[in-house]
């Protein structure tokens, strides 16, 4: 992503960036740090691992807004951030509980939306 900023810059051209990691989703490989973490505070080990992926998709957001701000791109610049409905983690197993993505209440139909711009 950094050169293709660079490359914009240079230019001083608008750009639009389209960031769309694949997580928390499977498989939930997060760091061990992160997993770690919430090891002793999870009932289970994959509920843990999800956990952890949920942590390591915020670090990498915070990853990009803190990368436009090295580069002194906060001003004049509007950032979307959108998920879709996520699910509750099966305990006992490496998957979702059906009811958590397939529902027609709330767990099924959440999708957060934040726009921040300054």
């Amino acid at each position: 992503m950094n050169s293709y900023v660079d490359l914009a810059l240079k230019e001083k051209k608008p750009f639009f960036l389209w960031y769309a990691p694949f997580l928390p989703h499977q498989p939930h490989t997060p760091p061990q740090r992160l997993l770690d973490k919430y090891l002793p505070k999870a009932p289970t080990e994959y509920i843990a691992k999800y956990w952890a992926m949920c942590e390591w998709f915020d670090e990498t957001c915070g990853q990009l807004f803190d990368m436009f701000e090295e580069k002194g791109l906060t001003e004049n610049t509007l950032f979307v951030y959108v998920c879709d409905n996520g699910w509750v983690q099966e305990p006992n197993k490496n998957t979702y509980v059906k009811t958590s993505k397939r529902a027609p209440y709330d767990l099924g139909i959440r999708t957060p939306i934040m726009y921040k711009c300054r």
